[in-house]
């Protein structure tokens, strides 16, 4: 549409009127702004956020740790939420006979409770350890469904719990672990997670496992109907990793990322990026493999621990998920150089990569 130009626009001519209007105009003008600044001096105004109102001492990161190598993975948690700058309390549970004296430079163990403590203000809570077969106590909670499970309705996951504290509840396991369990219970190897299940699965609150509840496997699956929640839903890698919450390393019979992987097993078990063999990997690899070296590299950095030599590929591989060497969390790991206090620049053993 053509723009009128100046000299066709409509003229008024009768200025001489115009000045006493147009001066009152102004005064309304000054007066209604006058009213609306003063109704903002006076209005009541919000110097915090939702969050700064939060009572944040009420609530806790509460891990628990029952040897070195758990030890180290719960000071590489709060190391992260240091980072994203959360402000709830950090709890830390261990065996009450650790101390924090620190006997040497090799003391890894007090080392680490000194840093939780000094530098991620984490609240030390020595205890005695009750456990029957590897379990854990646990009190009414919210928690995620493991939807990698084969067996419908899906469980719950002891992977991410979200507890209110309750002393019956508390009492109440610990009868059950103190008395040495129901023998059929013991029979059958169940855990804290099947012990849960068995207490709350009709009347926890069940968080989403998406985004909360995030297995590595997932990267190196075909199907991620059961992830994503449908069959119709496209599968994005970056995506899903960018929103994850929590990521879950599993991907058996390849060892815990503080376990070196055997070549052989890298070579078979990695994502196969839909059978590409080309130079570039794919984003599910790519982020897969980053999780493990991230992993890590923040275990060496951090703890001051490097990985567990890998073990041999034929004595860790089959098809069922049966007991092997890389069970558990009390292997012995070669100590970096130097204190946790440090960042040390020692080389670790050189990663495995693409095979």
């Amino acid at each position: 549409m053509r723009r009128k130009r100046s000299d066709e626009l409509p003229r008024y001519v009768n200025e001489p009127d115009a000045p006493p209007f147009q001066w009152r105009r102004r005064y309304l003008y000054y007066i209604v702004f006058a009213y609306l600044f003063i109704y903002w001096l006076r209005a009541p105004k919000r110097t915090t956020s939702d969050s700064d109102s939060v009572n944040w001492s009420s609530y806790a990161y509460s891990l628990y740790a029952t040897d070195s190598a758990t030890l180290c993975h719960a000071v590489l948690v709060f190391d992260a939420l240091a980072r994203l700058g959360s402000k709830a309390d950090r709890v830390l549970f261990y065996p009450k006979y650790w101390d924090t004296v620190v006997a040497d430079a090799r003391d890894r163990d007090s080392q680490l409770l000194v840093m939780a403590r000094d530098t991620y203000k984490v609240k030390l809570q020595p205890i005695s350890l009750l456990t029957v077969e590897g379990r854990t106590t646990a009190t009414p909670i919210a928690l995620p469904r493991a939807y990698w499970s084969l067996s419908k309705p899906w469980p719950l996951t002891s992977l991410l719990m979200v507890i209110q504290p309750n002393l019956d509840e508390f009492a109440r396991f610990k009868k059950t672990i103190t008395g040495g369990g129901n023998e059929a219970l013991v029979n059958a190897h169940k855990f804290d997670m099947e012990l849960i299940n068995e207490r709350f699965e009709d009347n926890a609150m069940v968080l989403p496992h998406r985004p909360y509840a995030l297995l590595s496997g997932e990267f190196r699956s075909h199907n991620h109907s059961a992830y994503l929640g449908s069959t119709s839903k496209d599968w994005d890698a970056e995506r899903v990793y960018s929103e994850a919450k929590l990521v879950h390393f599993s991907d058996w019979p390849l060892p815990k990322p503080w376990i070196m992987w055997p070549q052989e097993g890298l070579a078979e078990m990695q994502p196969d990026c839909g059978g590409r063999h080309d130079a570039a990997p794919c984003a599910e690899r790519r982020i897969w493999k980053h999780l493990y070296d991230d992993f890590r590299l923040r275990r060496k950095d951090i703890c001051r621990l490097l990985s567990v030599p890998a073990p041999d590929w034929a004595n860790i591989k089959g098809g069922e998920h049966s007991a092997n060497v890389t069970e558990g969390t009390g292997h012995e790991a070669p100590h970096a150089e130097g204190q946790v206090e440090g960042s040390g620049k020692d080389d670790e053993q050189t990663p495995v990569h693409d095979a």
